[in-house]
Formats: structure tokens, C-alpha cells, sequence
């Protein structure tokens, strides 16, 4: 099993991929450059960078990326509530300042 997180070049190339599919986004959604996107995913462990990456970039369900990972699906479902709690109070904090 793969215990590095991922890889600052695989998360722009999702980035770029998912910008790619959803046709530019959210107009109302703020566009971060790739330092930021660096930034909030250095903020993860490497398990949730790859829980995080599996359902947000791969589209799999917790209970999918559960079974990739060779975890239990309540395993997995807090490793992803505890990583997007993590970008949540980062992102909040950002637009405080």
C-alpha cells in the first residue's frame, strides 16, 4: 500500500484536469493560483492528501475510496471529515484577513 500523500505535480495535474471538465467552474468561486493549492494540501497528513485526492479529484464515494485503500469505510470517513474540517478552517481563515 502507498503511504506518501500526493504529490504537489499530481494534485496541479488534477487541478488542471478537474478546471478542464468543469469548463472554468463557479464564476462566484474564488480561482487559486497553484501556491495555494500547495499551501492548503501541505496543511493534510499524506493519508488524508490520498482520502482527499480518491473522492474530490477521482470521484469515488468514501465507501469506494475505502475499498482502494484497503480500509475499513469508517476509517476512511474520518480521515475525510478531519481533512476537510482542516481546509474548511483554512480557507476561513483566509478570508478573514
Amino acid at each position: 500500500m502507498r503511504r506518501a500523500g500526493v504529490s504537489g505535480a499530481e494534485l496541479r495535474a488534477a487541478v488542471a484536469r478537474a478546471r478542464e471538465r468543469d469548463g472554468g467552474g463557479d464564476a462566484d468561486a474564488p480561482e487559486w493560483s497553484a501556491e495555494e493549492w500547495a499551501r492548503l494540501w501541505a496543511g493534510l497528513t499524506p493519508h488524508q492528501q490520498r482520502v482527499a485526492f480518491l473522492v474530490v479529484f477521482g470521484g469515488l464515494s468514501v465507501a469506494a475510496a475505502a475499498r482502494r485503500l484497503r480500509k475499513s469505510r469508517g476509517a476512511v470517513s474520518g480521515v475525510w471529515r478531519r481533512a476537510v474540517g482542516r481546509l474548511a478552517g483554512e480557507v476561513r481563515a483566509d478570508y478573514r484577513q
